[in-house]
């Protein structure tokens, strides 16, 4: 009995709940919902007649029948492209402005490699010249004895 009397309140509050969430969503129409009664309002456009050109775009892409890739030939830091993408470029045209730092650098070694080189060659000489001196004076004073 106690479980029909659970069955009975449950059923009850199922149904009671369902018919609040029915009439929760019926709302009375307004005034303002209901569309005005007359004939609706109509534009009116005149067509004239007139040239359209006809175009169609269509998708794709583009590929060059040649293509050059263009590089200096020098290793070096590149300060400015002397060149406009695309463009022509003729023969023997400068095409970019390298930093020139690291080659005067190097251009300065060279010269104080040579420097040395120059003064070991001097050395060398005086060298050869002192043992040639030598020699003959030691050979002379021999020849006196």
């Amino acid at each position: 009995m106690q479980q029909r009397k659970q069955q009975f309140f449950i059923a009850a509050g199922v149904a009671v709940a369902a018919g609040i969430a029915v009439l929760s969503g019926y709302v009375k129409p307004t005034a303002a919902a209901v569309p005005p009664v007359g004939p609706p309002e109509v534009g009116v456009l005149v067509v004239q007649p007139q040239k359209v050109a006809l175009t169609i775009e269509l998708a794709g892409r583009a590929f060059p029948y040649v293509a050059a890739e263009v590089r200096p030939q020098i290793a070096g830091i590149v300060k400015q492209l002397l060149f406009q993408e695309g463009a022509d470029v003729g023969a023997g045209e400068a095409l970019y402005r390298v930093d020139p730092a690291t080659y005067h650098a190097r251009h300065d070694s060279a010269r104080a490699s040579l420097a040395k080189t120059e003064t070991d060659f001097a050395t060398a000489r005086i060298n050869l010249d002192y043992t040639r001196l030598r020699s003959l004076i030691s050979g002379a004073s021999a020849n006196r004895a």
